[in-house]
């Protein structure tokens, strides 16, 4: 039985453009949205993992995501570059307007493209990869208005090497995006 390998994670930054590997990594940049729920993830994932590479499912209780579970997604790696969405918080089916929970990633992004399916399971494939948590933030146009995001993907592993899992946290400029699009939750 071979030994874990130990280090230290590090936090893959990049734009709105897909990450291929190698990618830059820049542990110091700060991204321009404000993002309490990725401090957050972050902090509970690398308690959570402890000497591990990465933690487990297991490990992970819904209970101690409460209060940002709105904006969470947990995503099934089913192999061969092939992902599913277990979980979908309600601020981000607001943000997309749909529901993808349950849906393969391919499936859920078809409508918006073979490029937008590309760059999700491009950057979900660098996280499996690489094994190490992933920020991704910048400005793009998903949904026809061009709007700030910003994105913590945290892999996770039951035998300690294979990522099965990957843990995300998202955030937009929500009263931005809500208004524009005509969301009646939207209070503002």
């Amino acid at each position: 039985m071979s030994t874990p390998r130990k280090r230290k994670p590090t936090t893959a930054t990049a734009g709105a453009t897909p990450l291929t590997l190698p990618f830059e990594v820049d542990a110091t940049a700060q991204p321009p949205l404000g993002m309490p729920a990725a401090d957050f993830l972050r902090d509970y994932w690398q308690t959570n993992r402890g000497a591990r590479e990465m933690p487990a499912r297991r490990d992970i209780r819904p209970a101690d995501l409460k209060k940002y579970l709105d904006s969470i997604v947990m995503i099934d790696v089913l192999g061969d570059g092939d992902f599913r969405y277990r979980l979908v918080g309600t601020t981000i089916t607001r943000y997309f307007r749909v529901d993808p929970t349950g849906k393969r990633v391919a499936e859920a992004w078809a409508p918006a493209g073979e490029d937008a399916v590309r760059r999700v399971t491009t950057n979900l494939a660098a996280v499996v990869a690489g094994r190490v948590p992933m920020r991704l933030w910048g400005q793009i146009d998903w949904t026809g208005i061009p709007e700030d995001f910003d994105a913590l993907y945290l892999p996770l592993s039951e035998d300690g090497q294979t990522v099965n899992m990957i843990l995300s946290g998202f955030t937009f400029d929500q009263s931005a995006v809500l208004k524009a699009t005509g969301d009646p939750t939207d209070a503002t």
